[in-house]
């Protein structure tokens, strides 16, 4: 696969229209319309022999009079004449065009032009395609008949009526996009490649596909497989019948494999596989606002018996599980709930509930340990509207920490009842639905992306043993832990009032990966494990500081080369230490590029104890140490965040003009995802997990046994305690000794707003009789 000059398709500084028109009703009036009206932030050129008039637009007749080569194009022009003009765009510089004209089922057409492109390295999106949409860069360079949010969805279609139709499902759900764009015939770019370039695209979570025809099955596949380890990839795969294969055949010219075989190598490479339109919707939905999760266990709160036995029975399809409520929740309840509760899950709150019953029952579904996510269903009484209880619901989750991690899933039975409630939960980042087979089915697809995920995990059983596509859990990996414990212990002082003693210990480790299925790294948003490295190793790009000449951060790539990220356009541009404010120069920061920064396994710890007496008090002093691992500091990235949040005090070191030596870039309003490079770790953020413990300090005195015999006692001592008095350390967060992931040693070493050790006081007396 290649992302070579794929960058300027989502982060263009300037962008050209061949076949741009202001004539009311053509398809260039429309493109150049939309890129206007979207606000695009760079140079905007109409090319066409007839005079353009678009007062934001800069109108030239001929390619050759573009004043500068520009980073995209988009080219509406009849089929016959885009060879000639993906040339002269080569010829001038362009390396991106997007080709939204159709026609090109003639073989001759499509050959000349990728004859056309290929010596000038030209990438063409397209063609037969509506165009792309990238709302973060303020960028509509498409013929749809509105634009789309900024957001965390990635939108991939070959059908651009399928663009159209997500637009309007996501604007009336207020669910944006960091892209989407209609891939057409792919005769050049195709769905690998930008997977590909997605799957290291700071600004997207996860990725929807529209898949009729696949032109590489290796390269697809490949692209998939990796990105899939990162984020979620869900997809709708047209084609099931023989007719829609032949539909498909004609649309796009892309041929339409077995549907079953397709969907086997879809899961096998980690992409959940959806059946229509409405479930791709639902996914989406979903996917937007909760992490997908493996655990199916799912707890149902509803003011109505019949919705919540409803969605039981709809959920073993989804291939969830009603979740079993512990002793300790149903005694909670029964507290809280009216005499009659059904005692068990789905938990009806019966049907003059209010919002504080709906609260009581989601906020214990939340802390029962048996349950992995909760749906929340509202049947419309005359009690209590639903959207008075979607926002007591709403600011009582916000305002309490239970269930951290666990998805809520809203469900407001009929139209009109979610339509009133929709805001309120959009606000709350909870995925909302109005109909229980959606909002259960919903559930399936964040349960299948979980599992999809943990299934690179699992081995295929051979064909050999007649179960075709079946897999078991298994060890498909191995490694190593070799080291040595060193222990010592002195009396350094023994005398009739006075005892000094010591106790030291130290361990160390090495831990390396020997083997991996199929020898495929397993790769997490921040660490990887791969053959020859330590389990779980910090995985990212190489932070270089920042360019003093306008504030840029500067990376170094896989071939030693610098770049800066250029935050005015959010692109990549080679970094010239001679020259350092020139940006001129493309180029990519891409998954290739990334590297182990660091282990998160320690390499020496230990312990250090001093017990001292004197003639009646006694002073224990535990040091406890570790060093050799390095932390993802995931919360100090976030708070440098440029957005109306709170920050952290490094943000005042920045980059504020030209000259400053820092390591802080300049700030941009909305822009740190790219600034910090979000969900990527960087060594600008990789820090030493180095510390010196003060663990624990006791401090006793014993009362003289002649005072202790009048009171008919044997012993009294008395003793104060401090633990975790003190750390000596270099790390920036609050605690090195922390980790976010505590359930998976393959993504160890995160601190994202973990919680330190807590400092505790004791007193006390012993007393023997």
């Amino acid at each position: 696969m290649s992302i070579r000059n794929l960058e300027p398709l989502f982060r263009p500084r300037s962008v050209a229209v061949i076949g741009g028109s202001s004539r009311a009703g053509t398809l260039g009036e429309r493109v150049l319309t939309n890129l206007i009206d979207g606000g695009f932030a760079g140079l905007i050129y109409a090319v066409n022999p007839h005079r353009v008039e678009f007062e934001d637009a800069w109108w030239v007749s001929s390619i050759a009079d573009l004043p500068a080569a520009p980073d995209l194009a988009i080219i509406v022009t009849p089929a016959a004449a885009v060879p000639e003009i993906i040339d002269a765009l080569g010829r001038l510089g362009t390396r991106t065009a997007v080709v939204i004209s159709s026609g090109f089922h003639d073989a001759e057409i499509r050959a000349a032009t990728l004859a056309a492109a290929k010596p000038h390295l030209l990438r063409v999106v397209g063609p037969n395609c509506l165009g792309v949409l990238m709302p973060h860069a303020k960028l509509n360079a498409s013929f749809a008949p509105r634009g789309a949010m900024p957001g965390r969805l990635a939108f991939l279609s070959q059908s651009g009526a399928l663009v159209t139709a997500m637009l309007d499902w996501a604007a009336e759900r207020n669910i944006g996009f960091s892209s989407v764009i209609s891939a057409g015939d792919m005769a050049d770019v195709d769905l690998g490649d930008l997977i590909d370039k997605l799957a290291a695209d700071p600004a997207t979570d996860a990725i929807l596909l529209y898949i009729e025809g696949i032109t590489n099955a290796p390269k697809f596949l490949s692209a998939a497989r990796a990105a899939s380890a990162i984020k979620p990839v869900v997809a709708i795969k047209a084609g099931r019948s023989a007719g829609s294969g032949k539909a498909a055949l004609s649309h796009t010219g892309a041929l339409i494999g077995a549907y079953d075989a397709h969907c086997a190598a879809f899961d096998r490479a980690g992409i959940v596989t959806v059946d229509s339109l409405t479930e791709l919707f639902d996914a989406a939905q979903l996917l937007c606002r909760c992490k997908p999760i493996t655990g199916g266990r799912l707890a149902i709160v509803s003011n109505g018996g019949g919705a919540g036995v409803l969605a039981a029975d709809a959920l073993a399809p989804a291939g969830g599980t009603l979740a079993a409520l512990s002793a300790e929740t149903i005694a909670l309840l029964d507290g809280k709930l009216p005499h009659g509760w059904s005692r068990a899950n789905p938990i009806d709150v019966v049907g003059d509930a209010r919002a504080e019953r709906f609260v009581e029952a989601t906020i214990a579904s939340l802390d029962d340990p048996g349950a992995d996510a909760v749906l929340v269903i509202h049947c419309p009484t005359a009690m209590a509207t639903g959207e008075e209880i979607a926002k007591g619901l709403t600011e009582a989750l916000a305002q309490r920490k239970h269930g951290a991690g666990k998805p809520v899933i809203a469900c407001w039975m009929g139209p009109a009842n979610a339509a009133a409630a929709r805001a309120i939960f959009d606000a709350a980042g909870i995925a909302l639905f109005d109909n229980l087979d959606d909002a259960v089915r919903g559930f399936g697809h964040l349960l299948r992306a979980g599992q999809v995920r943990a299934a690179r995990m699992r081995a295929p059983t051979p064909l050999s043993l007649g179960v075709p596509l079946n897999s078991y859990n298994a060890n498909i990996g191995s490694l190593y832990n070799e080291g040595f414990e060193f222990s010592l212990n002195t009396q350094n002082i023994r005398s009739e009032d006075f005892t000094w003693s010591t106790t030291f210990n130290l361990s160390t480790n090495k831990n390396r990966i020997t083997a991996l299925n199929n020898g495929e790294d397993i790769i997490d948003t921040y660490n990887i494990t791969r053959v020859g490295e330590s389990i779980g190793s910090l995985f990212g790009y190489a932070y270089k500081g920042v360019n003093k000449a306008n504030g840029n951060p500067i990376y170094e790539k896989a071939n030693g080369t610098l770049v800066q990220g250029n935050i005015n356009t959010n692109a990549y541009a080679v970094y010239n230490a001679a020259s350092e404010g020139d940006v001129s120069v493309a180029a990519t920061l891409t998954a290739a590029d990334k590297r182990i920064l660091g282990q998160t396994n320690p390499k020496v710890y230990g312990g250090f104890t001093n017990n001292f007496t004197y003639k009646g008090f006694d002073l224990d002093v535990f040091l406890r140490y570790n060093f050799g691992n390095q932390i993802m500091n995931v919360t100090r990235q976030q708070l440098l965040r440029q957005d109306f949040v709170n920050n952290g005090t490094e943000i005042l070191g920045r980059w504020q003009q030209a000259g400053d030596i820092t390591d802080v870039p300049r700030l941009q309003l909305g822009n740190s995802a790219f600034i910090n490079n979000d969900n990527n770790a960087t060594s600008r953020f990789v820090e030493s997990g180095n510390f010196l413990r003060v663990q624990n300090i006791t401090l006793g005195y014993t009362i003289p046994q002649g005072t202790v015999t009048r009171l008919n006692l044997s012993r009294i001592r008395v003793f104060a305690q401090v633990q975790n008095l003190a750390t000596i350390t270099n790390y920036k967060g609050v605690d090195p000794e922390v980790n976010t992931n505590i359930t998976s040693n393959r993504q160890a070493g995160i601190d994202y707003n973990s919680n330190p050790q807590q400092r505790v006081f004791t007193g006390g007396v012993n007393v023997a009789f």
